[in-house]
């Protein structure tokens, strides 16, 4: 009876050190981490012409569609420069018009009263006045855009984000004025040790759980990151390998970026970039 009980204790201790083993090692070498964050593409709105904001139509984290209008710039001086450049092209016009008769009426003289000298000059000046006839055109298609680009709007659908910006500020061209979270554009990046790489593949199934509502998400790997930064080289001023000389004694695998695209976008699910979640690949 003892024997018996002896050799149970010892079936029960294998088996458990198996089973620990076994959950020891799908813990260590299944890919799955903790390091995850949502991630979403970030558009930032900048207006294309210079001027003071007149009216600002929207408001901080508020969504908005491709195409809403997002804020308004003084139009004045833009207004203004297209009544120059209907100017300077109603002058120009003028001057072609004025080009045009004058070598018309040299082509009907007599050859005997205008030489082929001033024949050639006034054709020259008629081809002159057109290149300017041109110019004006593009000044007044211009001045044109230019009032357009006024009225900012909104180039995808998203969700307005660190807007700052107030009636009176003054918006510089090239400059961005806020950003907008493109609703479309969400995906998951999963920071994977990379001796648990070998176990994943472009394509394989993934399971995303978030940490804000333990809501579990469907997706597949998109891509996995071909490079990441070693920051025990360095490059000194003579573009020289700078290798320290000391060596960690514990050695710690390196993280890898893994990309990760939903199936199917989250319905009534908020999700904010720069939050963690838990990722699992082939789940």
């Amino acid at each position: 009876m003892k024997t018996l009980k002896y050799f149970s204790t010892l079936l029960v201790l294998a088996l458990a050190i198996v089973a620990g083993i076994g959950l020891w090692n799908n813990y260590m070498q299944s890919p799955w981490t903790r390091d995850g964050k949502i991630r979403a593409e970030q558009v930032s709105v900048t207006p294309q012409v210079s001027g003071s904001i007149t009216a600002l139509t929207v408001r901080d984290n508020q969504f908005v569609h491709a195409g809403d209008v997002l804020f308004r710039i003084d139009e004045t001086p833009y207004r203004i420069a297209i009544l120059n450049a209907e100017a300077q092209l109603a002058r120009a016009q003028t001057e072609q018009a004025k080009a045009n008769n004058e070598a018309s009426r040299r082509r009907h003289l007599p050859h005997n009263y205008i030489s082929a000298e001033d024949l050639d000059t006034a054709n020259i000046n008629v081809k002159a006045m057109q290149a300017d006839v041109a110019a004006a055109q593009a000044e007044l298609a211009q001045a044109q855009w230019q009032q357009q680009q006024t009225t900012v709007t909104s180039p995808v659908d998203g969700w307005v984000t660190n807007l700052s910006a107030r009636v009176g500020n003054y918006a510089t061209a090239g400059q961005p004025v806020f950003a907008i979270v493109d609703s479309h554009s969400f995906y998951v990046v999963g920071y994977f040790e990379e001796t648990k790489l070998r176990h994943i593949r472009e394509g394989m199934p993934a399971s995303v759980v978030l940490y804000s509502s333990d809501q579990k998400l469907q997706g597949h790997v998109s891509s996995i990151g071909r490079a990441i930064y070693d920051q025990s080289v360095e490059t000194d001023s003579s573009l020289v390998a700078d290798v320290k000389p000391n060596v960690p004694w514990v050695r710690l695998a390196q993280r890898v970026p893994v990309r990760i695209e939903f199936d199917a976008p989250p319905q009534g699910l908020t999700l904010v970039s720069g939050t963690t979640c838990t990722v699992a690949i082939g789940r």
